[in-house]
């Protein structure tokens, strides 16, 4: 536990879009704070009403309801968008995503 810096939000687990399911993980394209544009490389699950759950390094789990409709429910992988809806889910993603020391 201690190898992770803040397990209280650090995702383990993610409910993945089943159309962009093509190996064992969900990669994430990391996003600055501070864009205008982003990249979704793997799409998160929209299947709890436009929501995905997911479940945290210290063992709790929550459900995150998406801004943009098009951040949960891409047709492929790896959909970019400066819709600031889009923007801002794929800043929180990468907020709550690990990154290598």
């Amino acid at each position: 536990m201690t190898d992770i810096p803040t397990p209280a939000s650090t995702w383990v687990l993610i409910d993945e879009n089943p159309a962009t399911i093509n190996d064992a993980a969900l990669a994430v394209a990391m996003t600055d704070p501070t864009a205008t544009t982003a990249t979704i490389v793997d799409s998160p699950s929209g299947l709890h009403n436009n929501a995905s759950g997911f479940a945290f390094a210290d063992g709790h789990s929550e459900i995150h309801r998406w801004n943009s409709f098009e951040t949960c429910n891409a047709a492929r992988a790896a959909v970019s968008s400066s819709d600031p809806g889009f923007v801002a889910d794929a800043i929180w993603l990468s907020s709550v995503t690990s990154v290598l020391k």
